[in-house]
């Protein structure tokens, strides 16, 4: 089983990707819509409105809370 040190290491390495493909985009290509109708913006904004949710569920797993696990905007 990985440990925490590795999992924030290979999260962080992910993070240094994705701040590397959005580099190279202009503005102009993130909010043009592709063909499904979402733009790269709208599809970035849903992975982090999940990723919040994920982090409310380790934050409250890691305090073994039965308090909601849900971010304040869901």
């Amino acid at each position: 089983m990985a440990t925490e040190p590795d999992i924030i290491s290979k999260l962080r390495a992910e993070f240094v990707q994705w701040e590397a493909l959005l580099a190279r985009l202009s503005e102009a290509e993130i909010v043009v819509p592709q063909p499904d109708g979402m733009s790269i913006k709208d599809v970035l904004a849903h992975l982090m409105a999940w990723q919040q949710v994920s982090i409310a569920r380790l934050a409250a797993r890691s305090k073994a809370t039965s308090r909601s696990c849900r971010p304040g905007w869901a």
